[in-house]
């Protein structure tokens, strides 16, 4: 009897602390979900978004393998293509030109460096998206790695 109630205290507790911990990860869980974006960014991202805050934008245009500007920025993408590693082939770029020249953003961010998966920048892959950002914008600045180009 006495090992009886011994294993019904030992699993008795168990039962206890694995209540406490399904409480508190909901608190932490809670607690982590509700920080603010800059916590989960690096400097450079702070620095960008802090800027690009600056502009009065109505959307962004991002040509680049980063994503989730538009998110950070609480902005839509200005066009469909707010992933632009699908761009692979010619007339994919040919109608991001096309959504482009529609909707003529004021503004399209590019960097100029990148460590990613393919190894080649959105300049060496998407070369007639490229070329038309190119003939129709003009670099207003340049934040560390990032350019951000106004339309002409």
């Amino acid at each position: 009897t006495v090992f009886c109630l011994f294993v019904f205290i030992y699993f008795s507790q168990i039962k206890v602390k694995n209540f406490k911990r399904f409480v508190q990860y909901q608190k932490d869980y809670v607690n982590y979900i509700s920080l603010e974006d800059k916590v989960f960014l690096s400097e450079e991202y702070i620095k960008l978004i802090s800027r690009l805050k600056n502009y009065n934008l109505s959307c962004v245009q991002v040509f680049s393998y980063d994503a989730v500007l538009t998110y950070l920025l609480k902005k839509n993408s200005c066009t469909k293509f707010n992933y632009i590693y699908i761009l692979s082939s010619e007339n994919l770029q040919n109608i991001f030109i096309t959504d482009l020249e529609n909707k003529k953003p004021q503004y399209i961010l590019t960097k100029n460096t990148y460590k990613n998966l393919s190894g080649f920048s959105p300049d060496l892959r998407f070369k007639v998206v490229k070329d038309f950002i190119k003939e129709n914008y003009n670099v207003r600045e340049e934040i560390l790695d990032w350019k951000i180009y106004e339309i002409k």
